[in-house]
């Protein structure tokens, strides 16, 4: 189960590519946002002085969206990112990062 969970979250990671300032441009409005997914792996093999194998998944968002109109002047900004983590020893997977 395990392995067929962490191979379909590695193809995911090949089909959804990292975009980076996506802009729309009006007179008025200004548009734009980042995103990424993140995999990460840490894995020992004959470690005496501890550790623990895990893998991790963590989703970034940042996006923006600006309005000018003479005087005056709309900025707003969102900045989203979650983060799982599943060990060797823990049974579950855990929340690490939980940002908004």
């Amino acid at each position: 189960m395990k392995k067929k969970f962490f191979t379909g979250i590695a193809m995911l990671y090949m089909v959804i590519p990292s975009f980076s300032q996506i802009a729309i441009v009006d007179t008025t409005w200004k548009l734009g946002g980042f995103g990424s997914v993140l995999f990460n792996q840490v894995a020992f093999s004959n470690w005496a002085a501890g550790g623990e194998n895990s893998l991790s998944l963590t989703l970034i968002a940042n996006a923006f969206n600006n309005y000018k109109f003479e005087k005056n002047y709309w900025d707003s900004y969102a900045n989203l990112n979650y983060g799982v983590v599943s060990t060797q020893y823990a049974r579950s997977v855990r929340k690490n990062v939980d940002y908004l």
